[in-house]
């Protein structure tokens, strides 16, 4: 996949969703945590069709 044809994809709105969820359901990222596993579960579901 191209760098421009990810360009052309971007939607703010589902970006801006993206980072509400992790704020809201994974605010400590901190390795360890347990948010840092929440977070990584949450880009495997939700990011393997980009």
């Amino acid at each position: 996949m191209s760098f421009n044809h990810m360009l052309n994809h971007l939607d703010i709105d589902t970006a801006w969703q993206h980072l509400q969820w992790l704020n809201d359901n994974a605010p400590a990222r901190i390795n360890g945590s347990g948010d840092d596993l929440k977070a990584a579960e949450y880009f495997a579901d939700n990011f393997d069709h980009y």
